[in-house]
């Protein structure tokens, strides 16, 4: 079922074609609203042959092509969101999520507008 609200953060991935790492953008749910259409389930591969633990699903966000969005196309990612008024970006709460695992960018809630 997706979520009203969920983070975007960035992750470091082994891409599986390329094998070269790679910054991704992230969510920590599936969203509501017309950004679910640009998100890719995947279960990224270990990023060391160290790594013991498997690492779980992650939500990535693709552009037009299917390609994983990365970093630097985080300005693409808010034009979408502001595009669609379907969202609100709540950037104050940022210093107070969980940074253990990831680097949270924002935290972002579907606006539902046929809600009265």
């Amino acid at each position: 079922m997706p979520a009203k609200t969920f983070s975007i953060y960035n992750k470091t991935i082994l891409h599986p074609l390329s094998k070269q790492y790679m910054n991704v953008l992230c969510l920590s749910d599936f969203p509501f609203g017309t950004l679910n259409q640009r998100v890719k389930l995947i279960h990224p591969q270990r990023l060391s042959d160290y790594q013991n633990n498997a690492s779980e699903c992650v939500y990535v966000l693709i552009d037009l092509n299917g390609n994983y969005m990365e970093q630097k196309q985080l300005s693409e990612v808010f034009s979408i969101i502001v595009k669609s008024r379907e969202y609100f970006i709540h950037n104050e709460f940022v210093p107070f999520l969980d940074k253990n695992s990831h680097e949270t960018i924002c935290l972002v809630s579907y606006i539902d507008t046929e809600e009265s």
